[in-house]
């Protein structure tokens, strides 16, 4: 269920939200980002029988490119 329901939605949240935002921003702005993509999974997964209760961001991983961009 997870694999095929809540997952596509977790990944499309995630790069939807994230595209609003500056890579060098992102860890500052992580209870932000945490609440709208929060905010997001709970009006796709609605009507699918799942509960959000929270969205951590605990670890952001940046490509080798960006990390030498930053």
């Amino acid at each position: 269920y997870y694999g095929k329901v809540v997952k596509p939605q977790f990944r499309t949240a995630i790069r939807n939200i994230l595209s609003a935002y500056n890579m060098v921003s992102i860890s500052k702005e992580t209870p932000n980002v945490s609440a709208q993509i929060k905010k997001s999974l709970i009006e796709k997964l609605k009507d699918k029988h799942v509960e959000i209760d929270d969205v951590i961001i605990d670890d952001v991983e940046y490509s080798p490119s960006i990390l030498k961009a930053i």
